[in-house]
């Protein structure tokens, strides 16, 4: 007969998966560091709270400055659901695509991170679906990441493109809420088989 301990994870995190904060069926709760004024944006700035995390975006458009950080550049998903389809990032008030060259799952890894999903559970995919005679406009190619970065602008990248239309990349990211662990033949509080 094994012997097991089924944790569910009920919390999403950017940062690396640490087995041992799982142990003893401990459940952790989001916070909203917008609302508690956790977040580091800056004060022209529009704080968005996500699940394990936020985005600062700069007020576009009303003559308002702000400083522009990692923290500030926003990432969403398009023509797709929650959890996959065509990454988009915000730069200079406009959303715009990435182009899949050297896209790999590494890439869709911090992608997925900065999402607010398990960074571990992401997939990548090129190619991505285009509308016919929409014209797709790129901030990043050649984007090559080795997955432990916190943004895709923190990889290395090229800001110039030479893509087409049909070269957007995309991420399928895990939803947390269906990621569990289970120590196998536990012999310790804090060792055991991760099934």
């Amino acid at each position: 007969m094994k012997e097991f301990k089924c944790c569910k994870m009920t919390f999403n995190f950017t940062a690396f998966l640490t087995i041992w904060l799982l142990v003893g069926v401990k459940s952790y709760e989001n916070i909203d560091e917008c609302e508690l004024g956790l977040d580091n944006c800056d004060e022209n700035t529009n704080c968005t709270n996500t699940v394990g995390s936020y985005i600062c975006t700069c007020y576009c458009g009303d003559g308002r400055n702000c400083t522009v950080s990692d923290t500030s550049m926003g990432i969403r998903l398009v023509d797709g659901n929650e959890t996959s389809g065509l990454v988009e990032v915000l730069r200079n008030c406009e959303w715009r695509s990435i182009c899949d060259d050297y896209w790999t799952d590494e890439d869709a890894m911090v992608a997925c991170g900065k999402l607010g999903f398990l960074p571990y559970a992401a997939g990548s995919y090129r190619r991505g679906i285009f509308r016919d005679g929409e014209e797709v406009q790129y901030w990043l190619d050649d984007v090559q990441c080795t997955g432990n970065e916190v943004s895709l602008f923190d990889c290395p990248h090229k800001d110039t493109h030479n893509c087409g239309r049909r070269e957007r990349a995309g991420v399928h990211c895990l939803d947390n809420d269906d990621v569990g662990i289970c120590w196998l033949k536990t012999t310790t509080l804090y060792s055991g088989i991760i099934d």
